[in-house]
């Protein structure tokens, strides 16, 4: 089990903008670097207009422990600024969980790292107004299945619409709807 801990999170209508790390991206960085991922139970994120900050995967891996500590290290060393608190932790056990076969894991995991996230367009007209984003609050896998929730906003109904079909885009390439 991967638990990260410690990220900054907050509200994504107002610290957007602010360069923060949100736990389900960075898990996904982690594990895309990883062999053999078979993901089990995850979650992430209590709502969908707040960054989330902390993060519980349950996986396997074909990786060792020294590759996963250095994936660990090597997405540690890319957050933000300002996100010095982050914790992450390794806990190795037998369990008898469910598991996802390697390439559904794959999807998820490359949908994940796909999907755009935070602040895609600032406004032309006034100078530091996010004019369109959107923010991956909450993801929840268990044995029957995965969903990930993400908040849109956009002050032009058109950017949004842009917006909306991106992420249909990069769902259904994943095998997601």
């Amino acid at each position: 089990t991967l638990t990260i801990g410690g990220l900054r999170g907050g509200h994504s209508g107002v610290e957007i903008d602010k360069n923060r790390a949100n736990a389900i991206k960075t898990a996904a960085e982690i594990l895309s670097r990883l062999e053999g991922v078979k993901l089990g139970k995850v979650t992430a994120g209590i709502a969908d207009n707040a960054i989330p900050s902390n993060a519980i995967i349950t996986f396997t891996s074909a990786s060792s422990i020294f590759e996963i500590s250095e994936a660990i290290n090597d997405v540690k060393d890319t957050l933000p600024e300002g996100e010095s608190e982050a914790k992450f932790n390794i806990d190795m056990r037998i369990s008898s969980a469910k598991l996802m076969d390697t390439e559904q894991s794959a999807n998820i995991i490359t949908l994940i790292r796909e999907m755009p996230n935070g602040v895609t367009r600032m406004s032309e007209d006034i100078k530091g107004l996010v004019e369109t984003s959107l923010n991956m609050g909450i993801i929840k896998i268990d044995d029957k299945t995965a969903e990930l929730t993400i908040s849109v906003r956009s002050a032009k109904g058109e950017e949004k619409a842009k917006l909306l079909a991106t992420i249909k885009e990069i769902a259904e390439k994943h095998g997601a709807s």
